[in-house]
């Protein structure tokens, strides 16, 4: 089955339970973060989806399991791995300033059991904690 999901959406990076959704300071910039926790699900997809479309971006001091994308509008979304080890590999297996499509494969998450995405304070939750998702389909939140 196909989805729709369109510019403007974050979408599930793989399939997994959503653990928490909070408003948090940020640990990237100065002000907030939307924060949303995942669980990975054994059987949500070996691979790793773009949450956004956007380039992928170094950020000064950040966590060596995380990861960076810079959308069209500016906007900084990370993902950061809260536990697991990737087995030593780095999050995202693409060169920084590679443009990255909207739920296109960017890495893996191969030993991976929590991921926290970090998105803009003003973005809207479309989640709720204990909710499944689906890997590229399930929308988590709107820009």
């Amino acid at each position: 089955s196909s989805c729709r999901v369109r510019n403007g959406d974050v979408v599930a990076p793989f399939g997994g339970l959503i653990r928490d959704v909070a408003l948090v300071d940020s640990p990237y910039h100065e002000g907030q973060n939307l924060r949303i926790t995942l669980l990975v699900c054994v059987t949500g997809g070996y691979y790793l989806r773009s949450p956004v479309e956007g380039v992928a971006t170094e950020v000064r001091g950040m966590h060596r399991k995380s990861a960076a994308l810079l959308t069209d509008k500016g906007e900084l979304v990370v993902m950061k791995v809260k536990s697991g080890t990737l087995l030593g590999a780095p999050l995202l297996r693409v060169p920084f300033g590679t443009r990255i499509g909207l739920a296109r494969t960017c890495g893996s998450r191969v030993g991976m059991l929590h991921l926290e995405l970090y998105l803009p304070a003003k973005a809207r939750a479309e989640v709720k904690i204990g909710q499944r998702v689906k890997i590229g389909c399930s929308v988590l939140a709107k820009m």
